[in-house]
């Protein structure tokens, strides 16, 4: 195929990308699905950001805020912490293995801040 007979189609494919675009935009205009998702954003605005927060940080930035926030950072329990109270008080300097301590300390370490 030559790039003449490319290019004289490439005008025809745009004209009909735009068209089929604006069937499609007419079509949402009516939609009920369309009316039932912007309604749902209206009721529930905190779920939107909150999801759209996890969208946008991921499963580590959203573990690893609230496992920072109680002391379970990237090198281990924060001095002064909760998670430094919780293993000084309960474990000493034993941890065992699979507990909730050792798997939230797992977690901290693996994606934290």
């Amino acid at each position: 195929m030559s790039v003449e007979a490319i290019s004289g189609t490439l005008p025809a494919a745009a004209t009909t990308s735009w068209a089929m675009a604006g069937t499609m935009a007419e079509q949402l205009k009516g939609s009920k699905m369309l009316g039932q998702a912007l309604n749902y954003t209206q009721e529930h605005p905190i779920r939107i950001i909150l999801g759209a927060a996890g969208l946008y940080l991921g499963p580590g930035g959203v573990l690893a805020l609230p496992l920072r926030a109680i002391g379970f950072g990237a090198l281990g329990p924060l001095a002064g912490s909760i998670a430094a109270y919780w293993q000084s008080t309960y474990y000493g300097g034993y941890v065992a293995a699979g507990s909730v301590f050792s798997i939230l300390q797992w977690l901290g370490m693996t994606v934290g801040v």
